[in-house]
């Protein structure tokens, strides 16, 4: 919030007051407490906004997409006959030239014009994710922005996770002996000229593997005795693009839509890095949306409930197989989330404080973070809070975070009382909403559907029609 406290704040009380004065002698006889009144007005304003939603509506719409890509590799993969192998099997075959969209769509401007040298990026795009397999794809590499790459022993490639008893007990093994992941695929490597120069292209297939991480071995030194190893899930990568592009090709005298996402690294992870994310670039692109491998990053936009602005950027956080990553608070007031995993309940501290932003001069209400409110303060770098323990893309589509939100801006209410906003992905109406990885979030004070004109209703609505003039980005 920021005028949330002026005029919003203002508007809301009003209309809490009204529903509280029309039925105060009933609410005093039935006990209905100030925080149902508050529910009720909350509900009541969405209805007006943006009309009655459906009595089956959901509101977690990252697992909706999710679902929609398992269906379709369970559909590629009976029409092709094929069953899962016993152990991981990656298979990858050299192109004899990259896409033709690379080049077409500028991806090396976009590259260099918006994640640039020296720059510390971080904040930029989707860090911190695995990604689902989807199906056969092709990557490709298309920059590499340091000296590192042509080290002896660079590699990039795939790490894997086990899927079974024994399987966990070989990674358990292999922890021990120093060797996180249960299988490493090299698939660029320095041992190989033709591997290591942009330009080069693979088409991947995958056996018996759901999720992966990308990863590159870094040397430390030209010898490449000494490498460190640094992991997508560990926020060490950044989905730079996510996009398509269409072209005429003249070959075979149709259009071609080829759907990618452009990936970066960094090399160098000690406290002098630059993190401008851009030492290893890689696209990966397929013509077919739904098996283009995808992070296991559900973001959420959530509403404090205490203005009626509807723009859902009071809270703005991704949740990855490793933990919540924090991009935006728009609100004002003290706020925390409070989840389950493995069966136990944590909260965590006060977000405005863990990304670093203290209150308003003069007031209790904190500052906005990364909303672009006139009082506000915005480019702060993500916060990671991460899991004790590794929960899986089941969990991941699953999970139900809670709003601890501290205190009130009404008279009317207990300022002592803290107010609980719960993610309901079935409920009639949201307070919190899932989106996929990536879904730019509004600026502050304007309504969730000026940005996304066909919000909530419209298949795919956070991807048709999308006002940019309206969203962080």
């Amino acid at each position: 919030m920021t005028k949330k406290f002026l005029i919003a704040t203002g508007a809301f009380a009003l209309a809490l007051a009204m529903v509280s004065g029309l039925s105060s002698c009933q609410d005093e006889d039935l006990g209905v407490s100030e925080t149902v009144l508050k529910e009720r007005a909350f509900e009541r304003g969405f209805v007006k906004e943006f009309g009655q939603p459906a009595a089956d509506q959901r509101w977690d719409f990252y697992a909706q997409m999710m679902e929609k890509r398992e269906a379709a590799l369970t559909s590629n993969e009976e029409e092709e006959g094929i069953t899962r192998a016993s152990s991981s099997d990656f298979t990858f075959t050299a192109l004899s030239e990259q896409p033709a969209f690379i080049e077409k769509a500028d991806l090396l401007g976009y590259l260099h014009s918006n994640f640039p040298e020296g720059v510390n990026n971080s904040s930029k795009g989707t860090r911190d994710y695995t990604m689902s397999y989807g199906g056969e794809f092709t990557i490709s590499a298309i920059y590499y922005g340091n000296e590192q790459e042509t080290y002896n022993n660079f590699e990039f490639g795939f790490g894997t996770y086990p899927d079974d008893f024994w399987g966990w007990v070989r990674w358990f093994i292999n922890f021990l002996l120093g060797s996180y992941y249960f299988e490493r695929f090299p698939l660029f490597t320095e041992s190989n000229s033709a591997n290591i120069n942009p330009g080069t292209a693979y088409t991947v297939r995958m056996r018996n593997i759901d999720v992966f991480d990308f990863y590159i071995r870094v040397p430390r030194t030209r010898t490449g005795r000494e490498s460190d190893y640094y992991y997508s899930a560990a926020s060490q990568s950044m989905i730079l693009k996510d996009g398509s592009y269409t072209y005429f090709d003249e070959a075979t005298n149709s259009n071609i839509t080829t759907y990618y996402r452009m990936i970066g690294f960094e090399d160098n992870w000690s406290s002098s890095s630059d993190r401008d994310f851009n030492d290893v670039v890689v696209v990966i692109s397929t013509t077919e949306q739904e098996i283009l491998p995808s992070p296991i990053s559900a973001r959420y936009f959530c509403e404090d409930k205490e203005s009626l602005d509807w723009d859902f950027n009071d809270v703005v956080f991704d949740v990855s197989n490793t933990g919540i990553t924090i991009y935006a608070v728009g609100g004002t007031l003290p706020v925390k989330i409070k989840y389950t995993v493995a069966n136990q309940t944590q909260t965590t501290d006060e977000l405005h404080e863990l990304m670093g932003v203290g209150k308003i001069e003069g007031t209790e209400f904190y500052k906005p973070v990364n909303v672009n409110a006139s009082n506000g303060v915005d480019h702060v770098n993500p916060v990671k809070i991460n899991f004790t323990d590794r929960i899986n893309n089941e969990q991941v589509q699953a999970f139900k975070p809670t709003l601890i939100v501290d205190g009130s801006t009404f008279s009317s209410v207990d300022s002592n009382v803290n107010t609980e906003v719960q993610y309901n992905p079935s409920g009639s109406i949201p307070s919190i909403i899932q989106v996929p990885f990536g879904t730019l979030w509004m600026k502050e004070l304007q309504k969730i559907s000026k940005g996304f004109p066909t919000f909530y209703t419209g298949e795919e609505w956070y991807k048709v029609n999308v006002q940019t003039d309206y969203l962080v980005n």
